[in-house]
């Protein structure tokens, strides 16, 4: 097995689910900032209001308009780029994709059937691996991702898709999870604590989401795309919050899956650090990323301009 001893530079603990449930237990019992489960019960088992996803087309669109974008310096200008930049400022030719059920908690009766394919693995996570000089000798199991990981879980604002969204219709359609923001499970407690992972353990059993007090530093939201058949996630496209928990401060953001001439792509639209930390002119960045079989990648990502160099 690879040596993951570069992993404990700070004071860490490794404890096991029986620990675990004793800790999300305990926090239970404090009851501080906790969503009461009748919250989560009044949303009822058809999930929470169906706004749609193409209620947002008019809000980009005044965005949009008028600004001036270039291309960000790290991409090529190829002409798709060009083309999409054009179409997507007129929202031409732009089909908003409606999720097959969304609610606010994790624990709403609408996402039961799907969290019962893989009992013991959570939709709503993501984790972010460092094994500090580079990658292992050899693939790290799922036990050990989840004890040597970062584990962040989505807490609020989820919607569930099931589309082709690797555009490859050999291979029928796929789903996605969405969380609008997550928080990051070691960071939740003292000392960085991390966990042993149970096949049969389901984190959000023992922690459940809305758990979450709202005043917890949190991070951006994302899309995962779940693989039902191995339960396992494939990949995640990242996407803003409308909460800069660095800067404790609100911005504008906008995210959705888009179908545009033929192909499914996520966008993220939100509104530049200079625009809200700084009380600069209102100014926007603009990422589009494509599933490109293995993992998800940005093929654009355009800045504005508006004003510089009389833009």
């Amino acid at each position: 097995m690879p040596d993951h001893s570069s992993r404990f530079y700070t004071a860490r603990l490794r404890l096991s689910a029986a620990v675990a449930g004793a800790i999300a237990a305990a926090a239970l019992a404090l009851g501080s900032g906790l969503v009461p489960a009748r919250a989560v019960a009044e949303e009822g088992a058809a999930g929470a209001p169906q706004a749609s996803e193409a209620a947002k087309a008019e809000a980009v669109k005044r965005i949009m308009a008028g600004r001036e974008f270039k291309i960000m310096f790290e991409y090529e200008d190829t002409p798709f780029c060009r083309a999409f930049l054009e179409d997507f400022q007129a929202h031409r030719g732009i089909e908003y994709i409606e999720p097959i059920a969304r609610a606010k908690y994790y624990s709403n009766p609408a996402f039961q059937p799907y969290r019962d394919r893989c009992p013991g693995w959570e939709l709503n996570k993501w984790i972010k691996a460092d094994m500090g000089d580079g990658p292992p000798d050899e693939p790290l199991s799922e036990a050990d991702l989840e004890s040597f990981g970062d584990n962040y879980f989505g807490t609020r604002n989820f919607k569930l898709y099931h589309l082709d969204i690797d555009n490859d219709p050999a291979n029928g359609e796929e789903y996605v999870f969405y969380a609008e923001r997550y928080y990051w499970r070691e960071r939740l407690f003292p000392f960085g604590v991390y966990f042993e992972k149970l096949v049969d353990w389901d984190w959000n059993d023992l922690f459940p989401p809305e758990w979450v007090p709202d005043d917890t530093r949190l991070y951006d939201g994302g899309y995962n795309l779940i693989d039902f058949a191995q339960c396992k996630l494939r990949d995640t496209a990242r996407t803003s919050d409308s909460y800069d928990y660095f800067y404790k401060l609100p911005r504008t953001t906008y995210n959705a899956i888009i179908k545009y001439k033929g192909k499914h792509y996520i966008y993220d639209l939100r509104e530049a650090l200079s625009s809200y930390r700084d009380a600069g002119p209102q100014r926007f960045i603009l990422r589009v990323e494509i599933f490109n079989g293995r993992f998800f990648d940005s093929p654009c990502s355009f800045e504005d301009v508006t004003g510089e160099d009389g833009g």
